[in-house]
């Protein structure tokens, strides 16, 4: 059986975030179980006196998907984070805290322009973006139980 899931917000980490603590004994079971939904970032093992950037982050409603899809290449990608982004915490650019701004558009609530320009770093918007779009998947253990 497969199914879907209405729009679903979750936490997310940037995976080569600076303040993991990627030789802590239990990174790789944690890092895991955080990935999968089964722990909150605060339970992600990050270096003394270090806090990862963590981005909120939903799923896209139907216009918003039908969207993105009529997008190419980067256009797509820079779309699915702008609506799929909707907070962070512990965001800086340039050295300031990044405020989370987000407008109104055709395909819904969307960062603004100037809140875009925080996230022009190519690996975070490839990951940033992917993550969005992998919330419109198909699960195939809604259902059956698991």
């Amino acid at each position: 059986m497969i199914g879907t899931k209405s729009i679903e917000r979750i936490e997310h980490i940037y995976s080569e975030d600076p303040a993991l603590d990627r030789d802590a004994e239990d990174f790789a079971e944690k890092w895991a179980r955080f990935r999968d939904g089964s722990i909150p970032a605060a339970h992600v093992p990050c270096k003394p006196g270090c806090k990862p950037t963590v981005f909120h982050i939903r799923g896209l409603s139907r216009k918003a998907l039908l969207h993105v899809l009529s997008k190419q290449g980067a256009e797509q990608a820079m779309e699915a984070l702008a609506l799929g982004v909707v907070g962070a915490t512990d965001f800086e650019h340039d050295g300031r805290p990044v405020v989370i701004k987000r407008d109104k558009s055709d395909a819904g609530e969307r960062l603004s322009e100037t809140t875009l320009e925080a996230f022009l770093a190519l690996p975070l918007i490839v990951e940033l973006s992917a993550r969005v779009l992998s919330l419109c998947d198909l699960h195939p253990t809604i259902g059956q139980g698991f």
